[in-house]
């Protein structure tokens, strides 16, 4: 590759390096949500930053304080953990509507996970939600 265009990579990596370490997740678009799963654990999480309708999931952690800790990592400045769940096979799930609300829910399986998150999602009033983030732990 020619040092120009080499160059110009450089300066896109560090361009995007930069606005991934400042934003955390894009805000308010959770189509770009990412969960995080651990290496075989039984606890997960989620965090919610209602204000700028953000949300990111653990699963498969070692212990509690590290799913929660990597899940307001993930999610950013004003994040608060919405949903601990833990034990073998509970999954977690997050919802999200056109309005910006955010509905969570947890259950074994992934099924009803989905549904309690749907439902949480309707009752905080959003309207046509659609599951955005699902995990499982082991």
């Amino acid at each position: 590759m020619p040092q120009r265009d080499q160059s110009a990579v450089l300066q896109l990596a560090l361009v995007v390096a930069a606005t991934v370490a400042g934003c955390g997740i894009p805000v308010g678009d959770p189509d770009s949500w990412v969960p995080d799963f651990g290496i075989h654990g039984d606890y997960g999480a989620i965090a919610v930053n209602d204000e700028d309708h953000i949300a990111a999931l653990t699963a498969r952690y070692l212990n509690p304080d590290e799913a929660d800790r990597q899940a307001l990592a993930l999610c950013g400045n004003g994040c608060k953990i919405a949903l601990r769940f833990e034990g073998a096979g509970q999954c977690g799930s997050a919802a999200s509507s056109a309005n910006g609300t955010i509905g969570v829910g947890s259950g074994k399986p992934q099924a009803t996970a989905d549904a309690a998150a749907l439902a949480n999602c309707q009752q905080e009033g959003g309207t046509d939600c659609v599951v955005k983030l699902q995990g499982c732990n082991d």
